[in-house]
């Protein structure tokens, strides 16, 4: 099974759990809240993916949950595609944002907003298609829901 990153590979540089938790955290936590994890994990976790969906609980705790690593057992066929070609860039996306330490970022939903605004842009392909997508759902365009039914197929 491929794993596209472990706690393991940030436990070094991070020094301690918590910490080296955050990143990863994140992605997971946006991976959940776009329909990208598996079902049979969303059941198996099911008490503590509510409280990531409520933001009562963080993506970290989903992440530390699971045993620590990001693994194409956690994602839908869609979540595997997208983090086979984007993972290996997200800790440059990440760090662009966050500053050059990764582990000095609060694991807090206001920087989870930060980072999710550019993970869903990649899984979308840019700015401006997400703009394109928003004007047709407020046209009521139908088409936009025959598209949308396309990128959410995952299983």
């Amino acid at each position: 099974m491929t794993t596209y990153d472990s706690i393991d590979n940030h436990l070094k540089l991070a020094g301690e759990f918590d910490r080296a938790a955050v990143p990863m955290g994140m992605y997971i936590a946006w991976a959940l809240n776009l329909g990208l994890i598996k079902s049979e994990v969303l059941a198996q976790h099911e008490q503590l993916v509510m409280r990531v969906r409520m933001q009562d609980a963080k993506g970290s705790e989903l992440l530390m949950s699971v045993g620590g690593d990001l693994d194409a057992g956690l994602f839908t066929d869609r979540g595997q595609r997208f983090a086979a070609s984007y993972y290996p860039r997200y800790m440059a996306d990440y760090r662009s944002i966050f500053g050059e330490d990764l582990y000095d970022v609060e694991d807090s939903w206001g920087n989870y907003d930060k980072i999710a605004r550019v993970l869903t842009q990649e899984l979308l392909g840019s700015a401006n298609l997400t703009r394109q997508l928003v004007r047709r759902v407020k046209s009521g365009s139908t088409s936009f829901v025959n598209f949308w039914k396309s990128i959410w197929r995952s299983e």
